[in-house]
């Protein structure tokens, strides 16, 4: 699955679409029933979630990171008994590092897990796991000039 996601906008976390790549044919669970895959395209949202960080002002801040929201395909997702719609939940935990006063180094470990909570009878879910390092700028707004 690919997850391409902009740039969040006044704190509301923005739509992303998904690719995902699922057999053509499947069983009423989702296992396959041919070798040959289809790529279906989808959008998703999260709007709802929190970022906890502890330890503010430390040079290493661990935190935790959880957020839920919904995702639609084109196709019914993961079986072709299946839903067109999915709940999503997103977890993940790691360490904030800081390399200088306006840089830090971020790495964690996230858990992405979507199904359609039963809501027909079939319910095939995915868990990815991936892993996150990312570099963050503070900007200083006090030296800023408008």
């Amino acid at each position: 699955m690919v997850e391409l996601s902009p740039c969040r906008r006044s704190g509301i976390r923005s739509p992303f679409l998904v690719i995902l790549e699922q057999p053509s044919k499947t069983d009423v669970w989702g296992n396959p029933q041919t070798t040959q895959y289809t790529a279906v395209p989808g959008l998703g949202v999260s709007p709802l979630g929190m970022r906890l960080l502890w330890r503010e002002g430390k040079t290493w801040k661990p935190y935790y990171l959880i957020k839920t929201g919904m995702i639609g395909f084109t196709q019914k997702a993961l079986s072709n008994y299946a839903s067109y719609e999915d709940f999503t939940l997103q977890q993940s935990v790691g360490i904030q590092f800081q390399i200088s006063d306006r840089w830090d180094l971020r790495t964690g470990a996230s858990d992405f897990h979507f199904s359609n909570a039963f809501l027909v009878p079939s319910n095939p879910g995915i868990d990815e796991m991936a892993y996150s390092a990312g570099l963050t700028y503070h900007i200083r707004l006090d030296h800023l000039h408008f």
